[in-house]
């Protein structure tokens, strides 16, 4: 936990002519606090309800490195998900997220969307639930009639704890909600066009964004962009042969290398790899603590580092 200095700066909201309901929220001004390693934090509110604002209130996370030459505006940064911290990104790895020229003109701003992270954020299961959710090994035999029941019943227990310990935020968290969130972080940042970059997820929010507010989009950047006409399952299939070309294309450079732990060809690599997932998902290996490694957290494993994604069970 950091403890803010003394010093702090405070933004001047952009001019916007919105509805007399929104102007608290557009006219509101961002107290920046010194916050980690030379960053600053603020916080920022929005309506809890876009059509009714007067019906409540949610809090949205930032935090910024400071533009360190001429500043043009602010970025802001999503990386993903849904449910990435853009706020965690920016902390942890701006010079991941952003180059040493956006760095030099550019506000680095990470933000967490509404539901997530450090903003009013959505509340499902304590931690000791939240581990076995994620990384629990389903009885039954992958595919079986079991399988899907089991599966079926812990995402259902899993959507009720959300409805019940989340409340009224619930249903106010969606892509379009966030997209208006970004618009008024914009103006309380004092832009007048939204400067943005967007990975995964975060280019579906930007593409939303840019279609509410066409007249408002300044720099955009979308690195990896969904089709918005595109089903999760169409998502998810293609996401998984993108993970399949990236391995490959892992194996194909390891191979080169003399301390490759794989041998003979990329198709061998694969099929080892294959071998090791179905050894762990007949006989999961325990921890020392009781839990166990099974085929779904190793997948995840391996996929992990080329996706902001949350892991989960399938």
């Amino acid at each position: 936990m950091f403890i803010p200095s003394k010093s702090s700066t405070t933004s001047t909201p952009a001019p916007e002519k919105v509805s007399a309901a929104l102007q608290p929220f557009y006219r509101q001004k961002l107290v920046w606090s010194d916050c980690a390693s030379g960053k600053q934090c603020a916080t920022a509110k929005a309506p809890l309800t876009w059509s009714d604002p007067s019906a409540g209130q949610v809090s949205l996370a930032l935090i910024r490195q400071q533009a360190k030459g001429t500043k043009q505006g602010s970025l802001l940064v999503n990386p993903g998900g849904p449910g990435g911290s853009g706020y965690d990104f920016v902390k942890d790895s701006v010079d991941y997220a952003t180059d040493k020229t956006l760095q030099s003109h550019f506000d680095i701003v990470g933000f967490d969307p509404r539901g997530v992270g450090h903003s009013t954020a959505v509340k499902c299961y304590d931690a000791r639930q939240m581990d076995d959710y994620l990384y629990g090994i389903t009885p039954g035999q992958r595919g079986s009639d079991q399988w899907i029941a089991e599966n079926t019943a812990i995402s259902q227990q899993f959507g009720a704890a959300c409805a019940k310990n989340t409340g009224a935020l619930l249903s106010h968290v969606d892509t379009v909600s966030a997209a208006r969130d970004l618009d008024l972080l914009r103006a309380a940042l004092g832009d007048t066009k939204l400067n943005y970059l967007g990975y995964s997820y975060g280019t579906y929010l930007g593409a939303v964004y840019a279609d509410l507010y066409p007249g408002k989009t300044g720099r955009l950047v979308l690195d990896g962009a969904l089709d918005p006409a595109a089903s999760n399952d169409e998502v998810t299939k293609v996401q998984a042969v993108g993970f399949e070309s990236a391995l490959r294309a892992y194996l194909k450079k390891c191979l080169t290398q003399k301390d490759c732990p794989f041998t003979g060809t990329v198709d061998d690599g694969m099929k080892t790899i294959s071998e090791l997932l179905a050894a762990v998902e007949r006989s999961p290996i325990r921890n020392t603590d009781g839990r166990e490694l099974g085929a779904n957290t190793l997948v995840t494993a391996i996929i992990y580092p080329s996706t902001t994604r949350p892991p989960g069970r399938t």
